[in-house]
């Protein structure tokens, strides 16, 4: 099960790598955008027509993914007001608002998915966790029902005895439980981290694509360690040793 669990993990952290990713070249390609449309008017004529609107979105294709447009003609039919054929400075303004609108909507989507996202499935395994000692507090309370009669307390000894056990192997699969998720947030933090550094770096370089290619391998390396290293953590070794076997 565990063997399972940090499978799909790996699945989850590389999705999220990519998910990562694919957002800060977006958002990259919309803040390109604002400068080259913003430059484009190359005769000075304080207007763009489509072949200078052409030449300055001719490296950057997502421009017009972004501003729901397949080329420069169809951005000059979606902001040209005044059907001239020409972009004015109020109509350029709209196109750069519009850039600016998308730049804040996908680092709103970036910070959404690296607050949540590489913690579906921990969270998901913590209550499932949660569930199975439920259920197993319901057998338990089942069966040792009727064991004695109670005496003056309400409870006999034996009844006693077995909730006692039973409370401290819960709160023993509590304690594991949330070692287990101490461990894995610093594990996952540490990989995310490195996907934000990447993504940052190639910004910089301006070879988005190069981070993109590189990413994998790192993370490869990341994760060939991951599950040994917690292993060793103690809250790991105390769940493979004991866990819900117990019960």
């Amino acid at each position: 099960d565990d063997n399972h669990f940090f499978s799909d993990l790996r699945h989850t952290v590389r999705s999220v790598s990519g998910r990562l990713l694919g957002l800060f070249g977006l958002r990259q390609a919309a803040a390109r955008a604002r400068a080259d449309i913003g430059d484009a008017d190359a005769n000075l004529d304080s207007l763009i027509d489509e072949a200078e609107l052409a030449a300055a979105l001719k490296d950057n294709a997502r421009a017009y993914e972004l501003l729901k447009a397949t080329g420069p003609k169809e951005i000059l039919a979606k902001y040209d007001v005044d059907r001239n054929g020409l972009l004015d400075k109020s109509e350029v303004t709209s196109i750069l608002k519009e850039l600016a609108l998308r730049e804040a909507e996908i680092h709103d989507d970036i910070e959404k998915v690296q607050a949540a996202a590489p913690l579906e499935k921990l969270d998901a395994r913590k209550s499932r966790g949660a569930r199975q000692a439920a259920a197993l507090a319901e057998v338990a309370k089942a069966g040792v029902e009727g064991l004695e009669k109670p005496g003056a307390d309400g409870l006999g000894d034996a009844q006693l005895r077995a909730i006692s056990g039973l409370e401290q192997r819960l709160e023993r699969v509590e304690g594991q439980l949330n070692e287990l998720n101490r461990s894995l947030s610093k594990k996952l933090g540490i990989l995310v981290d490195l996907v934000m550094a990447q993504a940052d770096q190639s910004s910089l370089d301006g070879s988005l694509p190069g981070a993109s290619s590189r990413s994998p391998s790192r993370l490869d390396q990341e994760f060939s360690r991951s599950p040994s290293r917690l292993g060793n953590s103690p809250g790991t070794r105390a769940s493979s040793r004991v866990g819900f076997s117990e019960f």
